[in-house]
């Protein structure tokens, strides 16, 4: 996987505004300090929506366009 540069957080305002614009962007991206079901459940829709390898480690989740 491709370095990460870019990252937001859940207590972040406006977090799943950073990610859309993250995935524009084309690069991996973190998430970091998610804690709830229902984050981890919007992290994993928008990965799947969007087609994106979701790797989890704790409370950071890492998406990055998928490699075919």
């Amino acid at each position: 996987m491709r370095a990460v540069r870019n990252w937001t957080s859940t207590k972040v305002p406006m977090w799943q505004e950073d990610i859309m614009n993250f995935w524009r962007a084309g690069s991996p991206f973190e998430i970091r300090e998610v804690s709830t079901e229902d984050e981890k459940e919007i992290i994993t829709t928008f990965a799947r929506q969007h087609d994106l390898d979701l790797i989890e480690r704790g409370k950071t989740f890492i998406l990055a366009p998928k490699t075919h």
